[in-house]
C-alpha cells in the first residue's frame, strides 16, 4: 500500500514540478515521457528532491520511485537527505548552483517553511513540499506552496477504528 500511494503520489508531484519548471517544454519535446526540456535554454529540466532521512524505508522508496519516474519523463533529479534547517539551506543553496529550477521537500523541520520558501525564491526556484506541510512561524499551513501529502491523522483514525472493530469482533 505504502509502495502504491507513493507511486501515484511522485507520479502527481512529477508532472505538477514539471508543469511549473521553465516555463514548459520547448516545442520538439513531448509533453509527458522522454525528453523533457526547458524551453529557454532546450537543457533537461533539474529538479532537486530534499528529503529528511534516508535511514527510514520511506524515504527509500520515494527518491527510488521518483528517480524511476523522472528517468521516465526526461527529468535530472537530484536526491539529497537534510537531517536540519541548516542542511536544507545548505542543500537548496547547492542545488541552486547546480542548475535545479525547483525543489520537492519533506523537511526536517516543518516550521521554517517561511525561510525555506524564502531561499527558495532567492533562487528563482520552484518548491513544492510532500508528506510533510510546511508551516510559518504561527504553526499555520503556507497554503501559497503546493503540498502533495496523505493525512497521518486520517490515517492514524482508521487504523484506530480498524483495531476497534477487530478486537470487538473477536471479543476481546
Amino acid at each position: 500500500m505504502k509502495s502504491r500511494l507513493s507511486t501515484i503520489g511522485l507520479a502527481a508531484l512529477a508532472v505538477a514540478m514539471l508543469a511549473g519548471c521553465g516555463g514548459g517544454t520547448s516545442s520538439d519535446a513531448p509533453a509527458s515521457g522522454g525528453d523533457t526540456k526547458t524551453a529557454q535554454s532546450g537543457a533537461p529540466v533539474k529538479i532537486g528532491f530534499i528529503v529528511k532521512s534516508m535511514a527510514d524505508s520511506w524515504f527509500q522508496n520515494e527518491t527510488k520511485f521518483a528517480q524511476d519516474k523522472a528517468k521516465e519523463l526526461g527529468v535530472e533529479l537530484t536526491v539529497q537527505e537534510a537531517l536540519n534547517g541548516q542542511a536544507v539551506s545548505t542543500t537548496i543553496d547547492t542545488m541552486a548552483t547546480n542548475g535545479c529550477q525547483g525543489i520537492i521537500i519533506c523537511a526536517p523541520e516543518v516550521q521554517l517553511g517561511a525561510s525555506i520558501k524564502a531561499a527558495a525564491d532567492r533562487h528563482k526556484m520552484k518548491l513544492m513540499s510532500v508528506d510533510d506541510r510546511l508551516v510559518g512561524g504561527d504553526g499555520k499551513p503556507l497554503t501559497d506552496i503546493p503540498h502533495l501529502g496523505i493525512s497521518a491523522a486520517k490515517i492514524g483514525n482508521q487504523v484506530g477504528q480498524a483495531l476497534t472493530d477487530e478486537m470487538k469482533q473477536r471479543g476481546w
